[in-house]
Protein backbone atom coordinates (compact mmCIF):
# COMPACT_ATOMS: atom_id res chain seq x y z
CA UNK A 1 0.00 0.00 0.00
CA UNK A 2 1.43 3.36 -1.05
CA UNK A 3 1.73 6.16 1.49
CA UNK A 4 -0.44 9.18 0.90
CA UNK A 5 1.61 12.13 -0.32
CA UNK A 6 0.35 15.59 0.60
CA UNK A 7 0.62 18.05 -2.29
CA UNK A 8 2.26 21.41 -1.56
CA UNK A 9 0.12 24.56 -1.71
CA UNK A 10 -0.46 25.40 -5.36
CA UNK A 11 0.48 28.77 -6.74
CA UNK A 12 -2.45 29.90 -8.81
CA UNK A 13 -0.72 32.35 -11.13
CA UNK A 14 2.25 32.29 -13.46
CA UNK A 15 4.60 34.20 -11.18
CA UNK A 16 7.44 34.61 -13.67
CA UNK A 17 5.08 36.12 -16.24
CA UNK A 18 3.60 38.49 -13.66
CA UNK A 19 7.03 39.68 -12.50
CA UNK A 20 8.30 40.26 -16.04
CA UNK A 21 5.05 42.06 -16.94
CA UNK A 22 5.51 44.22 -13.84
CA UNK A 23 9.05 45.10 -14.92
CA UNK A 24 7.82 46.00 -18.42
CA UNK A 25 5.13 48.18 -16.82
CA UNK A 26 7.80 49.89 -14.72
CA UNK A 27 9.98 50.43 -17.83
CA UNK A 28 7.08 52.32 -19.41
CA UNK A 29 6.67 54.57 -16.37
CA UNK A 30 10.19 54.88 -14.99
CA UNK A 31 12.67 53.73 -17.61
CA UNK A 32 15.74 53.98 -15.41
CA UNK A 33 14.27 51.77 -12.66
CA UNK A 34 12.92 49.30 -15.18
CA UNK A 35 16.25 49.08 -16.96
CA UNK A 36 18.06 48.25 -13.72
CA UNK A 37 15.55 45.51 -12.82
CA UNK A 38 15.66 44.08 -16.31
CA UNK A 39 19.42 43.50 -15.94
CA UNK A 40 19.18 41.51 -12.70
CA UNK A 41 19.03 37.73 -12.59
CA UNK A 42 15.76 36.64 -11.04
CA UNK A 43 15.77 33.92 -8.39
CA UNK A 44 12.37 32.47 -7.50
CA UNK A 45 11.95 30.85 -4.09
CA UNK A 46 9.06 28.78 -2.80
CA UNK A 47 6.49 29.80 -0.21
CA UNK A 48 7.84 29.10 3.27
CA UNK A 49 11.36 30.27 2.34
CA UNK A 50 13.02 32.55 4.92
CA UNK A 51 12.92 35.36 2.35
CA UNK A 52 9.17 35.87 2.45
CA UNK A 53 8.62 38.77 0.02
CA UNK A 54 11.10 40.18 -2.52
CA UNK A 55 14.65 41.34 -2.03
CA UNK A 56 17.71 42.51 -3.91
CA UNK A 57 21.10 41.29 -2.86
CA UNK A 58 23.90 38.87 -3.40
CA UNK A 59 25.39 36.01 -1.49
CA UNK A 60 28.89 36.53 -0.13
CA UNK A 61 30.33 34.04 -2.61
CA UNK A 62 28.75 35.79 -5.61
CA UNK A 63 29.60 38.97 -7.47
CA UNK A 64 26.27 39.74 -9.13
CA UNK A 65 23.28 41.29 -7.42
CA UNK A 66 20.03 39.39 -7.97
CA UNK A 67 16.33 39.97 -7.53
CA UNK A 68 14.91 37.34 -5.18
CA UNK A 69 11.19 36.68 -5.52
CA UNK A 70 9.03 34.58 -3.23
CA UNK A 71 6.40 32.92 -5.43
CA UNK A 72 3.88 32.84 -2.59
CA UNK A 73 4.26 36.57 -1.97
CA UNK A 74 3.57 37.44 -5.61
CA UNK A 75 0.61 35.05 -5.62
CA UNK A 76 -0.77 36.67 -2.45
CA UNK A 77 -0.67 40.14 -4.05
CA UNK A 78 -2.82 38.95 -6.94
CA UNK A 79 -5.21 37.13 -4.60
CA UNK A 80 -5.59 40.00 -2.12
CA UNK A 81 -5.95 43.01 -4.39
CA UNK A 82 -8.48 43.27 -7.20
CA UNK A 83 -7.02 43.56 -10.67
CA UNK A 84 -9.14 46.17 -12.34
CA UNK A 85 -8.60 46.90 -16.00
CA UNK A 86 -7.76 50.55 -15.23
CA UNK A 87 -4.73 49.59 -13.12
CA UNK A 88 -5.76 51.89 -10.28
CA UNK A 89 -3.59 52.40 -7.21
CA UNK A 90 -5.28 49.55 -5.36
CA UNK A 91 -4.90 47.02 -8.17
CA UNK A 92 -2.61 44.04 -7.90
CA UNK A 93 -0.61 45.36 -10.85
CA UNK A 94 0.04 48.67 -9.12
CA UNK A 95 1.09 46.85 -5.93
CA UNK A 96 3.44 44.61 -7.94
CA UNK A 97 5.05 47.60 -9.68
CA UNK A 98 5.32 49.37 -6.30
CA UNK A 99 7.20 46.42 -4.81
CA UNK A 100 9.53 46.27 -7.82
CA UNK A 101 10.17 50.01 -7.48
CA UNK A 102 10.85 49.49 -3.77
CA UNK A 103 13.52 46.90 -4.57
CA UNK A 104 15.26 48.98 -7.24
CA UNK A 105 15.34 51.98 -4.90
CA UNK A 106 17.43 49.94 -2.47
CA UNK A 107 20.00 49.67 -5.28
CA UNK A 108 19.73 53.29 -6.40
CA UNK A 109 20.20 54.50 -2.82
CA UNK A 110 23.18 52.13 -2.28
CA UNK A 111 21.53 50.36 0.63
CA UNK A 112 23.36 47.10 -0.06
CA UNK A 113 26.65 48.69 0.95
CA UNK A 114 25.44 49.92 4.34
CA UNK A 115 26.48 48.13 7.53
CA UNK A 116 24.43 48.80 10.64
CA UNK A 117 25.38 47.34 14.02
CA UNK A 118 21.69 46.62 14.74
CA UNK A 119 20.60 44.71 11.64
CA UNK A 120 16.86 44.75 12.40
CA UNK A 121 16.84 48.50 13.03
CA UNK A 122 18.97 49.00 9.91
CA UNK A 123 16.56 46.96 7.80
CA UNK A 124 13.58 48.98 9.03
CA UNK A 125 15.51 52.23 8.47
CA UNK A 126 16.30 51.46 4.82
CA UNK A 127 12.70 50.40 4.21
CA UNK A 128 11.45 53.66 5.75
CA UNK A 129 13.78 55.65 3.48
CA UNK A 130 12.61 53.77 0.38
CA UNK A 131 8.92 53.73 1.27
CA UNK A 132 8.93 57.47 1.89
CA UNK A 133 9.52 57.82 -1.87
CA UNK A 134 6.58 55.62 -2.94
CA UNK A 135 2.90 56.38 -2.40
CA UNK A 136 1.56 54.16 0.36
CA UNK A 137 -1.39 52.89 -1.69
CA UNK A 138 1.05 51.55 -4.31
CA UNK A 139 2.54 49.04 -1.86
CA UNK A 140 1.01 46.02 -0.09
CA UNK A 141 -0.10 46.41 3.52
CA UNK A 142 3.00 44.63 4.85
CA UNK A 143 5.31 47.63 4.37
CA UNK A 144 6.61 50.08 6.97
CA UNK A 145 6.17 53.81 6.47
CA UNK A 146 7.66 56.85 8.23
CA UNK A 147 4.26 58.11 9.40
CA UNK A 148 3.70 54.78 11.20
CA UNK A 149 6.54 55.80 13.54
CA UNK A 150 5.68 59.51 13.70
CA UNK A 151 8.54 60.42 11.36
CA UNK A 152 8.61 62.83 8.42
CA UNK A 153 9.12 61.54 4.89
CA UNK A 154 12.21 61.96 2.71
CA UNK A 155 14.88 61.41 5.34
CA UNK A 156 17.95 59.24 4.88
CA UNK A 157 18.27 55.71 6.16
CA UNK A 158 20.90 56.99 8.63
CA UNK A 159 18.41 59.52 10.02
CA UNK A 160 15.72 56.86 10.43
CA UNK A 161 18.24 54.47 12.00
CA UNK A 162 19.16 57.03 14.69
CA UNK A 163 15.56 58.01 15.36
CA UNK A 164 14.35 54.41 15.62
CA UNK A 165 16.68 53.79 18.57
CA UNK A 166 14.39 55.70 20.95
CA UNK A 167 11.10 55.23 19.08
CA UNK A 168 8.40 53.63 21.26
CA UNK A 169 6.64 51.90 18.39
CA UNK A 170 9.89 50.35 17.16
CA UNK A 171 10.76 49.21 20.69
CA UNK A 172 7.45 47.30 20.83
Amino acid sequence: MAAEVKEPEKITIDVERKVISGIVHLIRRKQFYGHILQQLDKVYVSPGHKMSTMAVGRRTDEMLIKLYINRGFVDSIFKKYPSDSKGGATSAWEKMVGVLEHEVLHLVLSHLTLKFSDKLRGNVAVDLAVNSLIERDRLPDCGVFPEDYGFPKDKSSFWYYQELRDNEKFQQ
